[in-house]
């Protein structure tokens, strides 16, 4: 039997001779590198891309923009993913070094890739997009609102903190906060509840300040309508506080200048304590509106003299906004940063003026005043005119004692407040029936003759001061009656060791918690972004469709001022932006603001709403989409032309010489 051979050993490459003599990082980094360069790495990102557009896409159609942006545009894990293919792109383009002729498709498609990845980061970090509200004959605004809602801190008297709170999806609990930072004076911020809508109660706190107001919590009952009123009254100059309105009837609460005595007899009602009055005294509350400038709502209380005083509002955030008139000077104010101070009219006068309240977007809601939103579309306010001057026909004094006539066919219960808090009514059927009087006790009902309603003071509290008080509203049952229902809120909690503040802070309302060495406020609503440069509504028309009222289009006439005082005149209308400023540098690049007409209120042709968008980014997008388009082409269409190998045919008689012979037989 023959030897058998051994089986010949499996034949390897030889190793890299640079591969070899690689240290242990650089061989690291090679693999890195490849991996990062690999097809297949970039089939998985452009793979889970795809299918995050197609869930924004779907997110988008179902529920609105906010929600796909949260989930996936805006996400985290999005932009993660862009990156990683920006590198990706980087990578391979580089691993084809040095680059050929053949490559020059391939490397313009991939730089026009990564240069509109840098355009959309840009835009998206840098650029601002967002809606204005304007009024026609009013000053240039220049607050952008975004759409995004954000919490806002001040602390300090100067210092302020802001951070993005978006509610979607999961919401903060008292069990799992959101964490938002700290006050500088140690404070922990957290987010602990969100509420899609609250309702708003005053319940006055004791004050120990002499000009505080009393209180009185009143309570209106009727059995027939199985009906109950339980709300807190204060006796300020708002009648939002001092009133509960039931449309034909109302419970009114007053102070008194002196207690009831211990047989019963109750004080003069208002009016004969304001006859009392020395001249010139002033007490009214005026209310205007900035849609309706040069026409003011004024009530001076019973007995007082007119002050006088005119004032103008305007729905410019970024200014000064209100404007107070009174012998010739003008005083301009604050309603937000100003609301609550007392402010004196002229050096000496004697006349000062307090922001009781102020609304962005006015509207009546559930019997009364309320703000529909933050976004300035319908500011009022409510000013309080109080003091003492000098009495009628002295010089230069405008003031004249005034008695308000009573109004026929009003019902009123007006509910008296002592200092020591002892309570007194007088009931009113009609303007000329006589009222009834008497001493109102703590939890002592009385019939008001208004059908079967009844009347208890539940208690009083001899100076207090206001305060709202904030809970989510109920979902399938309407708030109770003195709770005005208003727009969604977050609840805030601030700790510091044992000592814990928590509060309700609903949009466009400002709340202050009482922490240590000064109290912090809060507002919650959409961020405002002060641009430079203001904008003016000119005109606003509403094409009609012929034969019918319907609109058939829209446009608004802008004028546009930036810092430098240069401006343009120019329209906005359907497909149609203005641009500002404008000229072709500026468009191509993207550094111009493009105005856009976004809506419009058909109850005021004098208001219309605008989009405003600034994309830096502009520029490397186009330049991007057209460096694809142009790689593409060259790989596909100017690719060089193959060359073939041709060898020389064989001559003929090297052909006949290399013919087999046939063998013979």
């Amino acid at each position: 039997m023959p030897p058998v051979s051994p089986a010949p050993a499996p034949r390897t490459a030889p190793p890299h001779p640079a591969a070899a003599t690689r240290s242990l990082p650089e061989r690291v980094v090679h693999k890195l590198f490849k991996f990062f360069s690999s097809v297949r790495l970039a089939v998985i990102l452009i793979s889970v891309l795809v299918i995050g557009s197609v869930a924004g896409t779907l997110y988008e159609t179902t529920f609105d923009a906010k929600v796909a942006r949260a989930y996936v545009y805006g996400a985290w894990w999005f932009n993660f993913w862009l990156f990683f293919l920006g590198l990706n792109l980087l990578c391979a383009a580089l691993s084809r070094w040095p680059w050929k002729r053949h490559h020059t498709g391939f490397l313009i498609t991939h730089l026009g890739i990564i240069t509109l990845l840098i355009g959309s980061y840009i835009g998206r970090t840098w650029g601002i997009e967002g809606t204005m509200t304007l009024f026609k004959d009013r000053p240039p605004n220049n607050q952008l609102v975004i759409d995004e809602k954000i919490l806002h801190l001040q602390q300090d008297g100067a210092r302020s903190l802001a951070w993005p709170v978006e509610i979607i999806g999961r919401k903060p609990t008292a069990q799992r906060p959101w964490k938002l930072g700290m006050t500088t004076s140690g404070y922990k911020i957290e987010l602990v509840d969100y509420a899609p809508s609250l309702s708003a109660s005053l319940e006055p706190k004791p004050s120990d300040d002499p000009a505080a107001k009393p209180a009185a919590h009143i309570k209106l009952v009727s059995a027939r309508l199985g009906q109950t009123m339980d709300r807190w009254l204060l006796a300020d100059e708002n009648p939002e506080n001092n009133a509960l309105d039931l449309g034909m009837a109302a419970v009114r609460l007053r102070p008194l200048a002196k207690s009831t005595d211990a047989a019963g007899s109750m004080a003069p009602p208002a009016a004969a304590d304001a006859a009392k009055l020395p001249p010139g005294t002033v007490n009214e509350a005026i209310m205007v509106f900035a849609q309706k400038p040069g026409e003011q709502i004024t009530k001076p209380v019973a007995g007082t003299a007119p002050s006088g005083v005119k004032l103008a509002l305007t729905a410019d955030m970024n200014q000064r906004q209100l404007a107070v008139t009174w012998r010739g000077a003008t005083y301009e104010f604050d309603p937000v940063a100003d609301k609550g101070r007392d402010e004196e009219l002229g050096s000496g006068s004697g006349l000062k003026m307090r922001i009781e309240n102020f609304w962005p977007d006015f509207e009546v809601k559930d019997g009364k005043p309320a703000t529909a939103s933050d976004v300035p579309r319908n500011p009022a306010v409510l000013v309080t005119i109080f003091g003492q001057l000098a009495p009628a026909g002295e010089p230069d004094s405008p003031l004249a004692a005034t008695e308000p006539a009573p109004v026929a066919g009003n019902n009123q219960a007006l509910v008296f407040v002592a200092p020591d808090g002892a309570m007194t009514y007088e009931l009113r059927a009609s303007a000329t029936a006589a009222p009834g009087k008497g001493v109102l006790k703590p939890g002592e009902s009385i019939n008001t003759g208004w059908a079967d309603w009844t009347l208890t003071a539940i208690e009083s509290i001899p100076r207090a001061v206001e305060f709202m008080k904030f809970a989510p509203a109920p979902e399938k049952k309407g708030p109770k009656a003195g709770m005005a229902t208003v727009t969604e809120g977050v609840r805030v909690r601030l700790s510091k060791g044992a000592e814990s503040h928590e509060e309700w802070v609903p949009g466009g309302w400002r709340v202050s918690l009482p922490t240590q060495p000064r109290p912090v406020l809060f507002t919650y609503g959409y961020r405002l972004e002060p641009l430079p440069i203001g904008l003016e509504l000119m005109n606003f028309e509403v094409e009609r469709n012929e034969g019918n009222d319907s609109p058939a289009g829209f446009k608004s006439t802008v004028r546009v001022t930036d810092r430098t005082g240069q401006s343009a005149t120019g329209f906005a209308f359907m497909n149609n932006p203005f641009n500002f400023p404008a000229g072709i540098p500026y468009t191509f690049t993207g550094f111009t603001y493009k105005v856009s007409q976004a809506s419009w209120n058909p109850e005021n042709l004098n208001q219309s709403s605008v989009q405003i968008l600034r994309d830096p980014g502009w520029s490397l997008k186009w330049i991007g989409s057209l460096l694809i388009c142009l790689g593409i082409f060259t790989l596909f269409y100017l690719r060089p032309a193959p060359k073939f190998a041709t060898a020389a045919a064989p001559k003929p008689d090297d052909a006949r010489a290399r013919k087999p012979k046939k063998s013979g037989r």
